[in-house]
């Protein structure tokens, strides 16, 4: 029996099984008469290791592993920090950018067809799309537009490589630049600068705010005087129209009484003048004698009509 065991096997050895988590894979190749196979086994699963099998070692310059290399391939999002030296913007100012990218594994057989180390691929990319921006503007306008190291669009050729070797670049933050000691000199004093002028403009903002707060109330106070004044001016208004109103009431009264007065003593006289003229008395000649005007008197009665004395 013994013979015939070493007949059939040349050797034995023992491996591990290895588990995975639902979102870590296996690449596996296996011997058979014809060549190698290969296959990718995806968790959750419990892998054991079968006759002439071995699994793919990746060695990547980033990322996990990249010193000994490793077996277990996560295809959960992922980031990395990129950090892209010596850009030299259009007026010649050195540069170091730092960018946070987010990428997803998504086609592994796509990966492994496409690529020995897909994190150098995307990280020469990206600093190929910075160096391909920044080499086209000035440092003053860098300054003013370091928001676009934000959009995605920025990154052209890292959007095409990443979909080359399977992956797809989610977004990037840019987390900030360095610049030379002379360059950053200027800058400071630069901001210095800003930062004083920004204080004297608040402060000029302030003063206005309080010369504008001031002559507002000043306006809103004249316009109340103003107000009061007018309201007063009415009131006397009213005051002399009601006097005058009293005046004339007062005087037509009193042409009232005064014409009531003159009428009962014309009525009176008719009285006396028409008895005397029944008894015979020449009213002529007595108004006469009197040194009156003769007037004619016409009398609603029908005893007289149109008497005339004097």
């Amino acid at each position: 029996y013994q013979r015939r065991v070493r007949a059939i096997h040349k050797n034995i050895s023992l491996g591990n099984a290895i588990s995975l988590n639902k979102d870590e894979v296996l690449v596996i190749y296996q011997k058979n008469s014809g060549g190698v196979d290969s296959r990718i086994v995806k968790g959750p699963f419990l892998y054991i290791p079968g006759p002439h099998e071995w699994l793919h070692t990746f060695k990547w310059s980033a990322g996990e592993g990249k010193s000994t290399g490793f077996t277990k391939l996560n295809t959960t999002p992922d980031s990395m920090e990129i950090e892209v030296e010596f850009v030299r913007t259009a007026d010649d100012a050195l540069l170091d950018l730092t960018l946070m990218i987010f990428f997803k594994l998504e086609d592994v057989s796509q990966m492994l067809k496409s690529t020995q180390d897909p994190i150098t691929d995307i990280t020469n990319s990206v600093a190929s799309d910075v160096v391909l921006f920044v080499s086209k503007t000035k440092f003053t306008d860098f300054k003013s537009q370091t928001e676009i190291f934000n959009d995605l669009s920025t990154y052209k050729e890292t959007r095409e490589i990443a979909s080359k070797i399977g992956y797809k670049m989610e977004s990037v933050v840019f987390k900030g630049y360095r610049s030379s000691e002379a360059l950053q000199s200027i800058q400071d004093q630069g901001i210095g600068s800003r930062t004083e002028l920004q204080i004297e403009e608040e402060k000029e903002i302030q003063h206005q705010k309080i010369l504008d707060l001031q002559l507002q109330r000043e306006t809103n106070r004249a316009i109340k005087e103003n107000e009061l004044k007018l309201d007063e001016a009415r009131h006397r208004c009213r005051v002399e129209e009601m006097k005058m109103q009293l005046e004339t009431k007062k005087s037509e009264a009193n042409l009232d009484q005064s014409l009531r007065e003159k009428q009962h003593w014309y009525d009176a006289e008719v009285k006396y003048l028409l008895k005397l003229k029944e008894i015979g008395v020449d009213v002529t000649k007595y108004l006469i004698a009197k040194g009156e005007k003769t007037y004619r008197i016409t009398v609603n009665s029908p005893s007289y009509n149109d008497t005339q004395f004097g």
